[in-house]
């Protein structure tokens, strides 16, 4: 019944409703107006508010104090808890929207007060407010996800100061200064240096006679290949002009461009649009308009000379980490960015141990398993590799490759210990002779997982499904990974298998002040956001792309991939996309407090300590999941039912 006698001042009302999502979003006129238009409701325990394909739903109710339960129940009376909301959260959005009776029955879970807001009030304020609106339209707004990652950046750590510079909003085309400057081909290397001299510039394109650019040369160049050298100044320039150019778009973020420079392993880069060079920019450049970022351990990591220097460098990734994520990086820039600092650090390392051994008896490829062959690496992660070499035929050559393999995989095993900033345990490792073995019996391997009639054995497997060439011989992984598609597609069941495990792990249901609700109603205080939140997105992610032989591994790329064959929705694939990134950074902001403050890192987060809009983010994130292992299910219902 209406309380008219509560004697609850506007003002009141206006305080509640101005911390609340997303009435906080509006001007604080708006509230005043919607306070003296809130109606207020009392329902006592156990009242039934709403019932199933009954009640007309004329108001917008918000949870003052108390809390509801919402379900549904079915033709046989069961019952099915749909969410639990409390202080703050509200109900009946759904039906005011779809203009029917209520689909679900909502009851009070314990003496429960309610703002009420009459359906034509809401209505004008979904009409006024574009960011209100988004909050009941959109299952993951961009506006409201933005403001959760400068929420994250802001709250959750401390942050070292306020002038952030702007590596993932600025373009590449703001680092371009001047105008290229060329020099053709037949031009004497004494002509080169007098020109770049009289621009003041540290590099010249290198111009053909039909005016395509054919390669560019540096500073740098004169210094180590004509002065160190000492070569004719007579010379012309194609002699020592570095062929081909790599080259950026103009209009993709500074990041993009950096990742470039790494990857490459140059230092300067040919900015274009339209295919019309704009101008070179240099890693230097990033680094001036950046300040301190990771670039410079980078630099550090490919100049090292000895193994032992590579400890310490890999010690810093985590303060690398926090550099980018206050510079507003999300999770996927930071997980690229970890990957490719693991990444040189192996590959650092291993150089370094094959000029100590001496060169592999058989070509061999080291490959990264699970988070690292998916390239999702965050902190405190079980990294797992291994190693597959050719076949060495007889013998005394047999016996040779397992020495050298052995003594090489036990050296690097050593140092990447030494490398991490935690003390981890390895669950799979080439220091392991089970995970270090010729083709063939790596083609075994797989047959056996595949073909397994054991579920467990079968999903035992994943992570190693996952793999990815990170060292050495890459055609022994690719040919690997065309046996497995070849050995997936004889054995459905193995699908099957991965399909069923998918729909074991059901995300939890909603938040109930600071408790976490499980679909069967247990109550937990934290939530696991590894096993609860991004499990799921990497298993449906990697199931169907093993049946559609897709070969990328990463799990972001995976739905863009599937997306883009037709086998998801485009809209599923944006929500998937968005719900794991936020996820991800979430996880990675609580480690690194963890690992900040000392404490063990782990994926556990208090429900208590989420905010209002991590909560609903994190909500809408469970129904994106579920959306996923509805489509598992109906894509495998036939062997599900088996």
């Amino acid at each position: 019944m209406v309380l008219e006698s509560l004697a609850v001042s506007p003002k009141v009302i206006v305080q509640f409703l101005a911390k609340t999502l997303p009435f906080r979003t509006l001007p604080h006129s708006s509230l005043e107006q919607l306070a003296k238009a809130c109606l207020v409701e009392y329902f006592p325990r156990e009242t039934v508010i709403f019932r199933q394909d009954v009640s007309d739903i004329a108001y917008l109710y918000l949870i003052q104090k108390g809390g509801v339960k919402v379900f549904r129940r079915n033709q046989d009376a069961q019952e099915t808890l749909m969410e639990m909301c409390s202080a703050g959260g509200a109900f009946g959005a759904h039906s005011l929207f779809r203009g029917t009776r209520s689909d679900v029955s909502v009851q009070a879970y314990e003496d429960t007060y309610c703002f009420l807001l009459e359906k034509t009030v809401f209505f004008s304020l979904v009409e006024k407010h574009s960011r209100f609106a988004q909050f009941y339209l959109e299952n993951l707004s961009e506006d409201f996800t933005s403001q959760a990652y400068g929420e994250l950046r802001r709250d959750r750590l401390k942050l070292r100061d306020q002038s952030f510079l702007h590596l993932f909003k600025s373009r590449v085309r703001s680092l371009v200064r001047v105008e290229p400057v060329m020099i053709n081909t037949g031009a004497t290397i004494l002509e080169a240096g007098s020109k770049m001299d009289e621009f003041g510039i540290g590099s010249l394109l290198v111009r053909n006679p039909d005016g395509t650019v054919e390669g560019i040369i540096t500073d740098q160049d004169l210094r180590t290949k004509v002065v160190a050298q000492g070569m004719d100044y007579g010379e012309t320039v194609d002699t020592i002009m570095t062929s081909p150019i790599y080259t950026v778009p103009a209009d993709v973020p500074c990041f993009e461009a950096l990742l470039e420079f790494v990857r490459k392993g140059v230092d300067h880069l040919v900015v274009e649009q339209n295919e019309q060079i704009l101008g070179v920019v240099t890693a230097r450049d990033v680094m001036i308009h950046q300040g301190t970022w990771p670039i410079y351990l980078f630099r550090e990591i490919a100049s090292q000379k000895k193994v032992e220097g590579l400890h310490d460098l890999s010690r810093r990734i985590p303060m690398a980490i926090r550099t980018m994520i206050e510079e507003g990086a999300r999770a996927s820039n930071v997980s690229r960015v970890i990957t490719l600092m693991a990444d040189s650090v192996l590959k650092r390392l291993m150089d370094l141990l094959v000029q100590e051994l001496g060169s592999a008896p058989v070509d061999f490829c080291w490959l990264s398993l699970g988070v690292d062959g998916r390239r999702e690496q965050t902190l405190g992660l079980h990294p797992e590799n291994a190693l597959v070499y050719q076949d060495p035929g007889e013998k005394d050559r047999r016996l040779e490759a397992e020495a050298y393999f052995e003594c090489l995989s036990s050296e690097a095993d050593a140092h990447l210990k030494a490398c991490r900033f935690q003390d981890i345990q390895e669950l799979v490792s080439p220091s392991n002779p089970c995970w270090r073995k010729p083709y063939p019996v790596w083609e075994n391997y797989f047959e056996q997982w595949i073909s397994a009639l054991d579920p467990e054995e079968a999903i035992s497997a994943t992570n190693f499904l996952d793999f990815r060439p990170t060292y050495g011989e890459e055609s022994l992984a690719a040919a690997l990974r065309r046996g497995c598609f070849s050995k997936i597609s004889r054995q459905p069941m193995f699908l099957a298998h991965l399909a069923a495990d998918c729909l074991a792990n059901q995300p939890p249901l909603s938040f109930y002040g600071d408790v976490v609700i499980g679909t069967n109603g247990k109550r937990t205080h934290r939530v696991d956001l590894a096993r609860q939140g991004l499990w799921p997105f990497v298993d449906v992610a990697r199931l169907m792309a093993l049946r559609c032989g897709i070969s990328e591994t990463n799990t972001v790329t995976r739905f863009e991939l599937l997306a883009q064959e037709g086998k998801i929705s485009m809209e599923l694939c944006s929500d998937a996309r968005e719900a794991y990134e936020f996820v991800v950074q979430l996880n990675l902001v609580h480690q690194l407090r963890l690992f900040e403050k000392g404490s063990e890192v782990n994926s556990y987060i208090d429900a208590g300590n989420l905010s209002d809009l991590e909560r609903k983010i994190l909500k809408e994130t469970f129904c994106v999941i579920n959306a996923l292992l509805d489509m598992v299910r109906q894509e495998f219902s036939f062997f599900i039912r088996q």
